[in-house]
């Protein structure tokens, strides 16, 4: 053989030993990365006409709301829900209504029918009870459990209510109209610059005398999207109980968005004809019109813009006031115009939308409304009925999460993946749930394991033995090839006993 081929034999081992001392020659580099940027956001909005509500002091007072609406957002999961309806009792409704099913067919339809009969006596009764417990230097008491005569059904007419994602009950639109006829309330919330919006008016004596009901007519929409974004509108022709307050025309709207980075959260509040204290001389105080607005428009990382205002019109009763906002309304100084122990005031607040404002990262605009208010004593439990309100509660942050991202190298063991993906579940198809929805993967944990630097004992220890094998393997392969040469047999000889010693340690 060649010297040549010799040399070529000797290389070849030579860089077979090399590549076996690679671990120990292996040096931690910095992973590359990837960026990765999250929304999230929450937002609600909330409107309404009237709000009788007792405060017992200590706990959150319970509210009754009539001519109501609300929008819901929320990422990174795409999600929104919302309402528009002529009541919203909260947490006392589930005590209230049971499921259609419990009923038969004939029940429920005279259920619906005697609901809300008993609901709107069950309003009217407590706002004039509570208003003249207060005048008498009583205590109030908040308000209960309407007591339906058969409560069969779960919603009363005029309930629209939306989700994305839908919901078995609930869809992403629904409409519903008060007492589900065609009505002057469905005309005005489609087109509210036609006239038909006017026709409240032939029924005005009605609403604001012992005659009036809590709502006459009214008409209801909800609409949710995959944005997500919700829009909430509702429409109340005759509000209140006609004599401690009436209200002839009522407009609640909220919306809530999302649109990439930026949230959109809006609530609007339109009264009109407003009588409050009607006596058979007419009203005490009569106002013409009342907005309501309130808006927070927020681009994630940015200063939010926040706007609020309420504007009121044509006050009779307190003296000339063609175009006054709240602030320069002083209802709060001529409590004698409502007795001894009531007053109406212009409030800056409704504390409708204080749920889970500990958030420093929360915004709320809250335009207020006006409050007939009065307690026994001060501080001590109270009670109030907003007329007017809309608030707006927002929170948007972009995210940028840094994914480090590992290739394993020559001689590196694999690692594991840089986050855990949980896939959704396509969930059991049943009768009436539609199309089954197949869940985005969500990522559960992000939390790197960086096993190339803190590795197995061997991997740790492989300064020390992966040169040694090396070695081992380019005498083991020199030994071989010259087995036959008498000046390489003493070599060969302690290179097979050093392997033998080192492998049985």
């Amino acid at each position: 053989m060649s010297m040549w081929r010799k040399a070529m034999i000797v290389c070849a081992t030579a860089a077979l030993a090399a590549l076996g001392a690679a671990p120990a020659n292996a040096k931690a580099t910095a992973p590359a990365t990837t960026t990765e940027k999250q929304i999230s956001a929450d937002a609600t909005g909330i409107a309404f006409a009237v709000r009788p509500s007792a405060d017992e002091g200590g706990a959150a007072p319970l509210n009754f709301y009539i001519g109501y609406s609300d929008a819901n957002a929320s990422m990174p999961d795409a999600e929104a829900d919302g309402q528009a309806s002529w009541y919203q009792l909260g947490i006392a409704e589930t005590a209230a209504f049971q499921p259609p099913e419990n009923c038969t067919p004939q029940k429920n339809a005279q259920a619906t029918l005697d609901g809300v009969n008993d609901l709107q006596a069950w309003a009217t009764d407590y706002i004039q009870a509570e208003v003249k417990t207060i005048s008498a230097g009583g205590q109030p008491q908040p308000p209960g459990v309407p007591g339906l005569r058969h409560a069969c059904t779960e919603r009363l007419p005029g309930f629209a209510q939306s989700r994305f994602p839908a919901t078995q009950t609930i869809p992403v639109r629904a409409t519903d109209d008060y007492l589900t006829k065609p009505s002057y309330a469905n005309t005005c919330r489609q087109d509210p610059s036609s006239p038909a919006c006017d026709a409240y008016k032939q029924f005005w004596p009605t609403f604001s005398s012992t005659l009036g009901k809590v709502v006459r007519d009214g008409s209801f929409a909800a609409t949710a999207t995959d944005q997500p974004s919700q829009v909430s509108d509702g429409v109340l022709m005759g509000a209140g109980d006609g004599t401690v307050v009436s209200i002839g025309l009522s407009r609640s709207t909220s919306v809530a968005r999302v649109e990439g980075s930026t949230l959109t959260v809006l609530a609007t509040e339109s009264l009109k004809d407003i009588c409050v204290m009607a006596t058979p001389a007419g009203c005490t105080i009569s106002i013409d019109s009342m907005e309501q607005f309130a808006r927070i428009v927020q681009v994630a990382g940015q200063k939010p813009k926040a706007t609020v205002s309420t504007i009121i019109t044509g006050v009779q009763g307190l003296g000339p006031a063609a175009g006054v906002t709240a602030q320069q309304l002083q209802l709060a100084k001529v409590p004698e115009q409502l007795g001894s122990n009531l007053q109406l005031g212009a409030v800056s607040q409704t504390h409708s939308c204080d749920t889970g404002a500990a958030d420093p990262t929360t915004l709320i605009a809250d335009a207020g409304g006006l409050m007939i208010f009065g307690r026994q004593a001060n501080p001590g439990p109270g009670a109030g009925i907003m007329i007017g309100g809309a608030c707006v509660r927002a929170r948007i942050e972009a995210n940028e999460i840094t994914i480090p991202s590992f290739s394993p190298g020559v001689g590196l063991p694999g690692v594991p993946p840089s986050s855990l993906l949980i896939p959704g579940t396509k969930g059991l198809p049943c009768l009436g749930c539609g199309v089954p929805r197949i869940g985005a993967p969500q990522v559960v944990s992000r939390i790197v394991t960086r096993t190339y630097l803190r590795g197995p004992l061997a991997w740790r220890t492989a300064p020390y033995w992966g040169s040694a094998l090396g070695a081992l393997a380019l005498f083991a392969g020199l030994s071989y090839r010259f087995r036959r040469t008498p000046l390489f047999a003493p070599v060969a000889t302690a290179t097979n006993r050093f392997a033998r010693q080192f492998i049985r340690g």
